[in-house]
């Protein structure tokens, strides 16, 4: 049964071919019929602006292939004349969420969005009065828009997983792929950044009655960046969470020391923040191969915890830092 109803399909599928040619639906240019695949070019590189989620982020035409009308007559086969062009995509090239003409793409933050003009955006359909001079054409390019769909935007290589179908009457008649792939690079958009390592700092020990003299232990705090130029001043600012007192202040876990309290401050003696309203910057030290370094230098220290009694003991303390995106 199941070899019966493949071969009544490929003959159902051949006599609708037979019956498009035989009532007249063929290309301009040469009279065929035949399904057509072009190949549309794509931008080498682009650079993104800075925009809001579902902005336009950058705008390139794609295409150089000769347009060509494509139509049905005679008029009494078909009166009115349907086609519209589509977006087929591959596993990665679905609908951006959110969206219904924004297609991802292989860079996180970045759609795709194609249109012939700037008021026909595919996928688009249409329903004409057919005619003698009613042609579908192929235009000659199409216009790629960079559509920013999330707030992380990542930098990279473009690879292109959609096509763009031209259908006439329910039947498909011509294909578009892209060819190549495009650099996208902007100073206005990271991939993110994470921390470099989690640090133990050992403060080292000190007599009660040196505490005023104790020297302050020096670190940094460093965090890698992706997507970012070399030195570009990072979009994301840093501060604190932890047992504390207040801006600057780390109290001391329970079961050791008392009366001691740990001073935090920067290298220009301002207090870490530890709302995200005092946030504070970092500043680019270098760059690496997996992206770029930035740095906020610490300085620690013992000091009295107001007027209460000094209780020696183990001086251990937690702090985590929380990296705030602009």
């Amino acid at each position: 049964m199941k070899t019966s109803s493949l071969a009544l399909t490929i003959i159902s599928l051949l006599a609708m071919q037979s019956l498009w040619a035989a009532e007249g639906c063929r290309w301009s240019d040469n009279g065929g019929t035949e399904f057509r695949v072009v190949e549309r070019s794509v931008p080498a590189s682009i650079a993104l602006a800075k925009v809001n989620i579902g902005g336009v982020m950058a705008k390139q035409y794609s295409g150089s292939a000769p347009a060509q009308a494509y139509g049905c007559q005679p008029v009494s086969t078909y009166p009115t004349l349907e086609y519209g062009e589509y977006v087929t995509t591959g596993a990665n090239g679905g609908l951006a969420d959110g969206f219904s003409n924004v297609y991802k793409t292989n860079l996180k933050g970045v759609g795709v969005r194609f249109s012939r003009n700037s008021t026909t955006i595919l996928p688009y359909s249409k329903a004409v009065a057919n005619a003698n001079n009613s042609n579908v054409w192929q235009t000659n390019y199409y216009i790629i828009e960079f559509i920013r769909t999330a707030r992380e935007v990542e930098t990279g290589t473009l690879h292109y997983d959609h096509k763009l179908e031209l259908r006439v009457m329910g039947a498909s008649v011509m294909e578009g792929l892209f060819i190549g792939s495009t650099k996208v690079s902007s100073p206005n958009y990271f991939s993110g950044c994470s921390g470099v390592e989690n640090l133990n700092i050992n403060m080292g020990q000190v007599l009660l009655r040196d505490l005023a003299k104790f020297t302050p232990k020096e670190f940094n705090l460093d965090v890698l960046c992706e997507g970012l130029p070399a030195g570009t001043k990072l979009p994301v600012k840093i501060y604190f969470e932890g047992n504390s007192p207040g801006a600057g202040r780390l109290n001391l876990q329970p079961g050791g020391a008392e009366g001691v309290e740990i001073s935090l401050t920067n290298d220009r003696k301002v207090k870490l923040p530890f709302i995200k309203g005092s946030a504070l910057s970092m500043a680019w030290t270098r760059s690496e191969a997996s992206g770029e370094i930035y740095r906020l230098p610490i300085v620690a220290q013992y000091v009295k915890s107001g007027s209460a009694e000094i209780v020696p003991g183990r001086a251990d303390a937690i702090l985590n830092y929380i990296l705030e995106y602009n």
